[in-house]
């Protein structure tokens, strides 16, 4: 403390440097510091005594700009935090590079040097600024994971592809995005986040959701559709049964309908469905997910008055979420099926003193939870014990 000055910040740059370094070294490092010392020494000694080959620069002011030539060796570049950092115009001299953070640093535009990066595996510009991405991208044929600003929408000329991606995240589409020999030649995509503007239409829009339905080594998907005034618009499905390791699901916009059980990924299990308009009940479809464990209907997600749980529905739901439903006045859940819950004590009353409320099923429970349930609700609890 004494030796930092009682600065925050001093503090701790000198604890981040020594806790890369072993405790009998503590002595020797301090030693070569200067007794008036102050952050920018810190810094660039660290530069100098690189041992990992990556730093975070959270702890860093503003008006630091960032000695790419220190840091010839440097792997992983994370700038969450760091509003608006200056960026050097020779970034591709970072020529090991696998990792560029810029999340939430409101940086508004990346140099044309990232192309230059050979290694670059992540590039994450959640929470920037930035609304243009530079074409150069196109020439990061290791990069795996490309997370885009989902708030601006980013829109993504593709010119080639990124055959190895894995993530790709808040691209928008426009009538201009190339799908053959662009998207359409990535094929091993895992997560996608996707926004579809109203204009894309006819042809172009059956040639996106086509090549998404194709995408086998999908988990996690976010589709949503907007008009030019960033109000939902109808949002066009395609058969996703194939899909099958596909387990996270997002939809946002219009749907005229919702898929048929043959038409849903077979082995979802996160759901979430706003702004679809539905004003069909959505709970006797949605009930045969049979791995289902979250379902989030959001807001205007359905805007009917109804909504009915039917029995034998939703076999392994362990989170239902209704957030504004502004017109659904009536929901009825008709059974719950309890198994071998065997540190449960309660169950909420107010369920079974719903008139619609027929069944709860307990299979190989305690016999005092039976008992307490049953005595008070035994004509509408069945105990199977097998």
């Amino acid at each position: 403390m004494k030796f930092a000055g009682g600065l925050p910040l001093n503090i701790v740059l000198l604890g981040s440097l020594l806790s890369m370094k072993e405790g009998e070294k503590w002595s020797e490092t301090v030693k070569k510091i200067d007794r008036n010392w102050q952050a920018s020494d810190i810094m660039k000694f660290s530069y100098n005594d690189l041992d990992h080959c990556f730093i975070y620069m959270t702890l860093f002011p503003r008006e630091l700009d960032i000695p790419v030539r220190r840091l010839g060796l440097l792997r992983v570049l994370d700038l969450e935090g760091v509003y608006q950092p200056n960026l050097p115009d020779n970034l591709g001299d970072l020529f090991h590079l696998r990792y560029l953070g810029l999340r939430w640093t409101f940086l508004d535009k990346l140099p044309k040097s990232v192309g230059e990066l050979p290694y670059l595996q992540t590039l994450d510009l959640k929470h920037t600024r930035i609304d243009k991405i530079q074409t150069t991208i196109w020439k990061l044929k290791n990069l795996q994971h490309l997370n885009l600003d989902e708030d601006k929408e980013t829109p993504l000329y593709c010119r080639e592809s990124l055959p190895d991606l894995l993530t790709l995240w808040g691209l928008s589409v426009s009538h201009e995005s190339r799908i053959k020999n662009g998207l359409s030649k990535m094929k091993h995509l895992r997560e996608l986040g996707i926004t579809f503007q109203e204009r894309v239409q006819g042809q172009s829009t059956d040639a996106l959701v086509k090549w998404i339905s194709e995408l086998k080594d999908l988990q996690s998907l976010r589709l949503r559709s907007k008009d030019d005034c960033g109000k939902p618009s109808d949002l066009s499905l395609w058969q996703f049964s194939g899909l099958t390791n596909l387990s996270h699901m997002k939809l946002l916009g219009k749907l005229q309908q919702l898929p048929t059980l043959d038409q849903f990924p077979p082995r979802i299990k996160v759901l979430t469905l706003s702004l679809s308009n539905l004003t069909k009940d959505p709970m006797p479809i949605l009930g045969q997910l049979s791995d289902l464990t979250v379902l989030r209907l959001l807001g205007n997600s359905f805007v009917g008055e109804e909504m009915v749980c039917p029995s034998e529905s939703f076999k392994n739901l362990e989170v239902l979420k209704l957030w504004v439903l502004q017109d659904l006045k009536e929901w009825k859940l008709k059974e719950v099926n309890i198994r071998r819950c065997s540190k449960l004590e309660n169950f909420p009353a107010s369920l079974l003193e719903q008139e619609t409320f027929q069944d709860l099923i307990l299979n190989n429970m305690p016999s005092e939870f039976k008992n307490n349930i049953a005595n008070e609700y035994q004509w509408k609890v069945s105990i199977k014990d097998f």
